[in-house]
Formats: C-alpha cells, sequence, structure tokens
C-alpha cells in the first residue's frame, strides 16, 4: 500500500455501488479516487460521481486520518488509468474533477515526436473534442489560452489538454478521446497514416497532396457520387461501403470527387473530380445511412468541402468500441431485386470487401448468447442476498 509522505496518508480500498454493479476503487482521504479503466467501462462520470458522493455520504463523521469529513458533495479527482495504452505509451492516465454540476473538467495528456506549434495542436484537438461533446477549458493567461501546456520527456513533446466533457461520458469514451487526440498529434505531419490525418488534409485545402498514394484498408475514393444510380441500389452501396470500414480495427474515409487508376495491381489516386454542388447531399447520406445500417455508427462525419468547380465529400468513419461490432446493413439486392429483409455484414481487408461467413456470424451469436446466459447466472449483491433473506423470514 502506498503511503503519502507529505501526509502520512494511505490508499486503500474503497467499494462504490453504481446502478448496476459495484467497482473496487482506490483513495486517498477520501478525496483522490482511482481507478482502472476496464472495471466500468460502460459507466458515465455522472453515475461514478453518484457513487463516489454517495460512498462519502455514508463515511463517519471523522476520517481515519482524523480530519472531518465537511461535506460529502465537495469536490473529489478521480484518476482513471487506462488499461489498453498506445505502443508509444506507458501507464497512461486521465483525471477528472468530479463536482455537482453537468460538465466535470479533465486533463490528459498528448504526445508527437517534433515540435508543432501550440496553435496548431489547439486546432486540431478542439475539432476531436467538440465531437464527443467536449471542449477545451479556457484560460485567462495570454501565453496560454487554449487550455494546453507543452513540456519534454526524453525523445518527445508532451502537451497537457485540460478540457471541459458532459458528464455523460462514459469511461470508455474518454479513453477513446484521450487516444484520438494522441493519435492526431502523434502522426502530425507525417505519412498518410490513418484516415483523420487525410480528413484534415482535404477540409484544409490540401487534397492534391493525396493524388499519388493507393486506396487501403482505411481509404476509398470515388469519382462520382452514390445518388448516380437507382435510389435503392445506392442507398445499399452506400451503406455497405461504410459499414466496412466501420467494422474494421482502424475506421475508414471514404472520399468522393476523386478518380483512382491501376497501377501495378492497386487502385491508385489519380485525379480530383469534383461533384456537383448539392445542397441536400450531405443530409441524405446521414438519412440513408441512419435507415440501413444498425447500430448507427459512432461520431461519423459527412462534410462537404467547396473547392473549384464543385465540392469533395468526405465520409469520415472513426474507429468504433469492439462492443458495438458486427454492424449490420439492412436490405440488399438479390438477382437484381431488392429485398428490405435481407441483412448483411461486411468488412474490409486490405483494398478489398470481404463478407463474414455463417461460421463466424454464427460464432458471434453464441459468444453473445454464453456472455448473456453468464450474467444472468451472476451472483446477487449484499444487498440483494439481504434482501433475499429478510423475504425468506417473512
Amino acid at each position: 500500500m502506498e503511503v503519502n509522505a507529505s501526509t502520512g496518508a494511505s490508499w486503500r480500498e474503497a467499494i462504490i455501488h453504481l446502478t448496476t454493479q459495484s467497482a473496487a476503487l482506490w483513495t486517498m482521504n477520501d478525496i483522490e479516487f482511482e481507478m482502472s479503466s476496464d472495471q466500468a467501462p460502460s459507466i458515465s462520470l455522472a453515475t461514478l460521481r453518484n457513487g463516489i458522493f454517495e460512498y462519502r455520504r455514508l463515511l463517519p463523521p471523522i476520517d481515519p486520518s482524523g480530519n472531518p469529513n465537511k461535506s460529502v458533495n465537495r469536490e473529489v479527482n478521480l484518476c482513471i488509468d487506462d488499461m489498453m495504452p498506445l505502443p508509444w505509451e506507458e501507464g497512461p492516465m486521465i483525471f477528472v474533477d468530479f463536482t455537482l454540476g453537468d460538465e466535470f473538467d479533465f486533463d490528459l495528456s498528448v504526445r508527437s515526436n517534433k515540435e508543432i506549434p501550440l496553435r496548431v495542436v489547439a486546432s486540431r484537438v478542439e475539432s476531436i473534442l467538440e465531437e464527443y461533446g467536449c471542449r477545451l477549458r479556457r484560460t485567462k493567461s495570454t501565453e496560454e489560452p487554449y487550455g494546453i501546456r507543452m513540456s519534454h520527456d526524453p525523445g518527445s513533446y508532451v502537451w497537457t489538454v485540460q478540457g471541459v466533457c458532459p458528464s455523460s461520458v462514459t469511461v470508455s469514451q474518454i479513453c477513446t478521446i484521450r487516444k484520438e487526440l494522441n493519435y492526431s498529434t502523434f502522426f502530425f505531419n507525417q505519412s498518410f497514416t490513418d484516415p483523420r490525418t487525410v480528413y484534415e488534409l482535404v477540409r484544409t485545402g490540401s487534397i492534391a497532396r493525396l493524388l499519388g498514394l493507393a486506396e487501403n484498408e482505411w481509404l476509398e475514393v470515388k469519382s462520382s457520387p452514390y445518388e448516380m444510380k437507382r435510389d435503392k441500389q445506392w442507398q445499399c452501396e452506400l451503406a455497405e461501403d461504410v459499414a466496412r470500414f466501420a467494422n474494421s480495427e482502424y475506421g475508414g474515409i471514404l472520399i468522393l470527387g476523386i478518380r483512382s487508376e491501376k497501377a501495378e495491381g492497386r487502385d491508385v489516386l489519380r485525379k480530383i473530380t469534383p461533384l456537383p454542388l448539392d445542397g441536400k447531399r450531405v443530409q441524405n447520406y446521414h438519412q440513408s445511412l441512419d435507415s440501413h445500417i444498425h447500430p448507427p455508427i459512432e461520431r461519423i462525419k459527412i462534410e462537404s468541402i467547396k473547392t473549384e468547380g464543385g465540392e469533395i465529400l468526405c465520409i469520415l468513419i472513426p474507429p468504433q468500441p469492439e462492443e458495438r461490432k458486427p454492424f449490420l446493413v439492412q436490405g440488399g439486392f438479390v438477382d437484381g431485386k431488392y429485398q428490405r429483409g435481407l441483412i448483411s455484414i461486411v468488412r474490409r481487408r486490405g483494398e478489398h470487401s470481404i463478407p463474414i461467413t455463417a461460421r463466424e456470424i454464427h460464432a458471434m451469436l453464441v459468444a453473445g448468447r454464453a456472455l448473456l446466459r453468464a450474467e444472468g447466472r451472476r451472483a446477487p449483491s449484499a444487498e440483494e442476498s439481504s434482501q433475499a433473506l429478510g423475504d425468506d423470514a417473512l
């Protein structure tokens, strides 16, 4: 057990009761708490806050260190240890301040292997935070107005990001935010290694830099819009193309307005072919995907970028949580006829798409049923056991 030399206090276990489960956290003076990200990944930060405040409410008037517990709803601090670090990380953590509001302050770190101007880092970080309903915590300092501080570690640059997130954000989501922020800075200005880098490149007007790049497991281009084909046909094709990326490990990006050509067996991006301007295209694509893909894809972005001669359309599919996969496509064509009741699962491997086999689908169903049976047989909590004994006594 670790002891804080300055106060003499030590970390001890605290059982926090949540809505449907309990979690074992560590606490220092019942003000600082620590947990691992795999303990309750689907639990919202608000639920954790409420559980911790209830734990504090049940404390004796004097805590073990001899200090009076004056307020159970005073600010407490939670450290989340991300148990799935990125390859260049060691023991990453997220710090959240719990108060009685609908938003929480949080701190985390992002890294890169080269120095990046602060305003550029802030712009990229803000763009990603907005997708989750989060924002940077603004400061009054004229030197550091963005809520981002830079420091140095051997061989890398480190920025401490100070943000604000809705209390509805889950433990899993805030860990995903941290990973996306790190990918965004770590691969900044390097070769095009991920969908988000390409997305930022297109939306900032540098699409010509993509020419000569080959399609791969996370990049696909088309020279014309989907709606050039029959109504149901283009909607099915759009849904299948997007679902393939959603079912993959890295997500992906679809760019409409670039023509590719075969070169040494690969599809290489060769020419920019802007689409005719259509003010309803983005909305129509969103509506079509909502009605053809289940479950809905989280944080998907469809953006029209105006350019000379028309527009370029980007569809960014971020990596999806494994617990939401596979993504199903409803509707398809059999012998040239549309079948609304047809359900398909598709995924992407390299430049090509492959169907998920019946054997794999069956394995997923069996695993899901086994999980449900295990949850149904879970041991009752102490409260449930006590209630059961009380009923028997009656």
